[in-house]
């Protein structure tokens, strides 16, 4: 131990020692620094990995819920389509029905003054009646 004593007594080699223990300080730092940077990179690479899988994922399912929102738009003008065209008909049905209901009471009208009018061409009252009534008997048609 003297040994080493006497060797520090140079002026040179206390020079040389700090400049070393120096130079081993910070060649700790920087492996520290190495290591910390190391870990902050596969951390971020993890990061920017799972980033891009979510992006992935997300444009995905913007691409799905855009196929989903469009077949959901073409079913809606389809019912649309088909519900304006059972509207229509109904309209229709109901203008021909109306249609219909209006000949039908013309018809019914018609057939009602028909019914009204004589059918028999007797002459009204008492006298016409018993001597067609007798003709009738007698082999000679009514009102002829």
């Amino acid at each position: 131990m003297l040994l080493f004593w006497k060797f520090l007594s140079f002026p040179g080699v206390k020079a040389g020692l700090v400049v070393l223990a120096v130079f081993a300080v910070m060649q700790v730092r920087l492996t520290r620094a190495e290591h910390r940077h190391a870990s902050e990179k596969m951390q971020l690479e993890a990061a920017l990995a799972s980033e891009t899988n979510f992006k992935l994922v997300a444009e995905r399912g913007w691409k799905q819920e855009t196929s989903n929102r469009l077949g959901v738009e073409l079913a809606l003008s389809k019912q649309d389509a088909a519900i304006e065209g059972w509207r229509l008909a109904a309209e229709a049905i109901k203008a021909n029905s109306s249609l219909a209901a209006i000949r039908a009471h013309a018809k019914g009208l018609a057939e009602a003054e028909a019914l009204r009018a004589p059918t028999s061409k007797i002459p009204p009252g008492h006298a016409s009646l018993n001597k067609c009534l007798k003709d009738l008997v007698g082999g000679v048609p009514c009102g002829a």
